[in-house]
Parts: structure tokens; C-alpha cells; sequence
């Protein structure tokens, strides 16, 4: 990081970044100009060959090390090709690195000063409000900052990134609390960062100065930034994961929160990828990945909703809990197999199959000691046996043949098929089942089983 005066001698600048300290910043000390001083910003890309969210932070940037870079128009959901003239200052562009190039060039005068970009929302648009926008400045950009300065220019609070962890997901970045999902999410937002923002009427202007600038963190410089410790908020983060794909839903409890749709909340942005899991919250008809709440609500259910990926087997966790009172425990129920799972630990994973695809396939309770409990018994039900011995049937092997059991099965994407009591010791259900993976719910166990 660079922080001094320029003398007339000294009037040019090279600012670098790597794969181990991440992208170099500059912001110029109070007093000092940058007229006359040309400078060259590069962007490493620790030799990851694929498309990035970016901006410039030098002005009249024709760049360099790119072979395809594209725009967002707002108006018809569409990424016109960018392929002359220079990047406009503020705007967000999707590029891809030359083959043999893991870095990007920026030339030109460094951003500084006072910056306006304008957004769009366009009446009837595929996805009106939605700018991509980007860090203007060759240093880290504070959104609670710019946020605190352009509330009333915007829909919500949030920002959101693209990024890629095996596959393309958003993280979110709350405005007013700098509260970030996934974790590693900051409200830092780094040199040469592009990210969406929703407008809430189009022509409004999102005004930045040089207030709203940082230096980088002491640790972990690359594209995100280390989040925000809110020390004390009580929260909640929860991770499923489906093998290859994480995703997370935040709850967390303050005083400046509301139970309704408030600036604490942030919407969850869908990855519109059926590769990728998603858990969420809910506040009316939005789904919500970042749930500010104004209190603990103490023994009542959560609602907490659950989109599966084309994996077949998931983990869910409770990944970090802040503040949480040491006699309330963190409960997640199952809202199918009715197994609870005690959460608190931060460690312990409830393991389970995507039977459904709802906004309440899950709660979260948030337990006091004394509360009755019905924790999941991770004893194996051995009373019954479920295959597949012929094409189109499953059949079912009940050794408690002294009680009637009435069995479910659902498909892979949680729809219940049919429902029937077993009343012999060995019973073929009634029904004729297509090739695939379906799921037998008996008592409170599920059993998957393979009609080939």
C-alpha cells in the first residue's frame, strides 16, 4: 500500500498484485495531486483462465491481457460485447484473461476525487434495478460507507458478488451491518472489484468520495476481503453442502432490527444453477439469505428453506455461532423426516437427502433449557428393509410384523408419490416406479433406494 505526496519529479506509478498479497492499493495523502502522474495497475489472476467481474481504477483505460470483455444492459437483460473505446469509470465489465496473460493492465490517470455513477431501472425489464457497477478507486471501497451516503437511491442495502468456488455462486454484502454470506464475504470491497446493486428509480445517482476509501486488510488481500466482526451481535450462520458446492443463510439479532423487511435484511440473490444448493429464510414472499431480527425468539420455529442441487446427499451445519446464551441450544428439525438435530457444537453435521424443495423443509429453534426435545436418534432402523428386486417396484421388508407401518415414497425432487400400510412381513408397494432414485419415509427414518 502506498499512502504520500507526489513531487514534480515524481510522476508516475506502478501498482502490483500476486497470488500471495494480493492486489497493491493507493490512496494519496491529503493535499497531494495526481495531475500529470500516469500509473499501470495490475490485476493477477493467479493464472485462472475464466470470465471475472471488473472495473477500472484509472480513467480513458483501453486495457490490456483481455480477449473478450462484455457489459451488462439492464434494459433487456442482454451482455453486449465491449470491443472499442475505453471503460467507463464506475462500471461493472465481465472479462476473461488472454489464454497466456494471468494478468490485466490498466494505464492511464488513477481514479481519485469525488465519482458518480448512474444507475438504471427500466419499467417491465427482465431484471429491473440491477446495475453492475464497480470499485472506481485503485484501493478498497467501503460499502457500509457508501451505503450510509446512497440509501435512498437504492432497493436494498445489499451488494452481491460472482465468484467461483467449483461452481458460480453470489455472496451478499449487507449494507448496514457489513454482514457478509459466505463467511469469507466482506464489506471491503477490493481495488478492480465489479458487483451489482438494485436501483430504486432510474437516473439516480450513486455519489462516491474519497471518505469511503481503505487501505487493504493485514491479511487476506485477494479478491475478498477478511468480513466485518460484529462483536455483539448474536448470530447464527448455517452451511449446507452437497460435496463440491457451500451455501450459507445468516440469522442474527439486534436491537436496530424489525421482524418485517427491513435495511438489516438482504435478499438472496438465486444462482439460477441447478448444480448449486441454496438454504434461505423467509420474510413474506422473499427469500432471504442475510435475516436481521430484532430478538432471540426462543422456543419457536424458523422457517428455513431448502433448494436442492442434482446431488443426492447434503451436510448441514451451523458453521459459526456468535453470541449465542450459554443455555440455548440451536436446534434444526427436519420438517419431513421430523429428526431435530442439536446444532450447537458448530461441528456436528445432519446428513440428509433432498426429499423436498420447499421454503420449509427445515426449522431452526432456538431451544431453553428445560423445553422439551425430541433429538434425532442416530441409532440405524434395522426393522426395515427397503430394495428394488424387480423393474418398477420396490419392495419392503418390515420385521415388526406385529404393528402395521404405513411408508411414503417420494421422488428425487421431494414430491410424495403415494402412501400405503404394510401389513405382512413382505410387501411390494402398490404403483409402477420409472427408473431412478426415490426415497422411503417409514416412522422416522428414510431409506433410498435405486429402481433401475
Amino acid at each position: 500500500m502506498i499512502e504520500r505526496p507526489f513531487s514534480s519529479i515524481f510522476n508516475n506509478i506502478t501498482i502490483n498484485s500476486d497470488a500471495t498479497n494480493g492486489t497493491g492499493t493507493y490512496i494519496e495523502a491529503d493535499g497531494s495531486s495526481l495531475v500529470g502522474v500516469t500509473a499501470n495497475v495490475n490485476q493477477n489472476f493467479q493464472n485462472l483462465y475464466r470470465s471475472w467481474y471488473m472495473s477500472s481504477p484509472v480513467a480513458a483505460a483501453a486495457p490490456t491481457g483481455m480477449n473478450r470483455i462484455k457489459y451488462y444492459n439492464e434494459a433487456d437483460n442482454t451482455w453486449p460485447l465491449f470491443s472499442t473505446g475505453t471503460m467507463e469509470v464506475g462500471k461493472g465489465y465481465l472479462v476473461v484473461p488472454d489464454n497466456d496473460d494471468a494478468a490485466v493492465l490498466f494505464s492511464g490517470a488513477l481514479n481519485t476525487g469525488n465519482k458518480t455513477i448512474t444507475l438504471a431501472r427500466t419499467t417491465n425489464a427482465p431484471k429491473a434495478g440491477f446495475n453492475l457497477i464497480g470499485n472506481p478507486y485503485p484501493s478498497y471501497l467501503n460499502w457500509q460507507r457508501v451505503y450510509a451516503a446512497n440509501s435512498a437511491k437504492l432497493e436494498y442495502n445489499s451488494i452481491w458478488y460472482r465468484t467461483k468456488s467449483g461452481s458460480y455462486t453470489f455472496w451478499t454484502v449487507n449494507g448496514s451491518t457489513g454482514i457478509g454470506s459466505p463467511l469469507e464475504a466482506s464489506n471491503l470491497i477490493p481495488p478492480t472489484q465489479a458487483f451489482w446493486v438494485k436501483a430504486l428509480t432510474d437516473g439516480s445517482q450513486l455519489n462516491l468520495t474519497n471518505a469511503m476509501r481503505a487501505h487493504a486488510p493485514a491479511t487476506n488481500k485477494l479478491l475478498k476481503a477478511p468480513a466485518v466482526n460484529v462483536s455483539e451481535t448474536s448470530l447464527l450462520r448455517l452451511q449446507v453442502n452437497d460435496g463440491s458446492t457451500t451455501d450459507e443463510a445468516v440469522l442474527y439479532f439486534s436491537a436496530n432490527s424489525t421482524e418485517g423487511m427491513d435495511a438489516t435484511d438482504s435478499p438472496k440473490m438465486p444462482n439460477d444453477d441447478e448444480t448449486v444448493p441454496e438454504i434461505y429464510t423467509t420474510i413474506g414472499n422473499e427469500k432471504i439469505v442475510i435475516n436481521g431480527m430484532n430478538a432471540i425468539p426462543m422456543d419457536e420455529e424458523i422457517g428455513l428453506g431448502f433448494k436442492a442441487s442434482t446431488a443426492t446427499s447434503f451436510s448441514l451445519k451451523a458453521n459459526e455461532l456468535k453470541n449465542i446464551p450459554s443455555d440455548v441450544k440451536v436446534i434444526l428439525k427436519d420438517n419431513i423426516t421430523t429428526d431435530e438435530t442439536d446444532l450447537t457444537d458448530g461441528q456436528t453435521l445432519y446428513n440428509f437427502s433432498p426429499l423436498a424443495t420447499t421454503t420449509n423443509r427445515f426449522s431452526i429453534i432456538f431451544r431453553s433449557n428445560g423445553a422439551t426435545t425430541k433429538i434425532k436418534n442416530t441409532n440405524i432402523d434395522n426393522s426395515v428393509l427397503v430394495y428394488s428386486a424387480v423393474q418398477s417396484k420396490i419392495t419392503v421388508v418390515n420385521k415388526s410384523i406385529n404393528a402395521e407401518i404405513l411408508v411414503a415414497v417420494y421422488n428425487s425432487v421431494g414430491q410424495k408419490l403415494m402412501s400405503q400400510k404394510l401389513s405382512q412381513s413382505t410387501q411390494m408397494l402398490d404403483g409402477n416406479f420409472k427408473t431412478g432414485i426415490y426415497f422411503v419415509k417409514y416412522n422416522n427414518a428414510t431409506k433410498k433406494v435405486n429402481v433401475r
